[in-house]
């Protein structure tokens, strides 16, 4: 139960990641300062721009979340991930 609730964390909040991502690879790669070329209301908007994906996304999920207990395919993808991910914390943890 733990890692379906950090995977829902994890996709609500990934818009969130788009803006700081962003500046990290445009300096790393191409060494290109994001603040001067983007400026600062453009990488503002992008944050805002995030954080009103959120409600929409748990909008969604609500709506449409039902949907994913009928769909066999979607669950099977979910168990593998989830089962892959408990085997990877329990040989860690040894």
């Amino acid at each position: 139960m733990l890692h379906i609730r950090h995977l829902q964390w994890t996709l609500l909040l990934a818009p969130l990641l788009w803006t700081p991502l962003l500046i990290v690879a445009l300096e790393g790669f191409l060494r290109v300062d994001a603040y001067k070329t983007l400026g600062a209301a453009y990488l503002l908007a992008n944050l805002l721009f995030g954080l009103a994906i959120i409600p929409l996304a748990i909008w969604l999920a609500k709506k449409f979340g039902d949907r994913m207990d009928r769909a066999a395919e979607r669950r099977r993808v979910v168990t593998a991930y989830l089962s892959r991910a408990a085997m990877s914390n329990r040989s860690s943890s040894q």
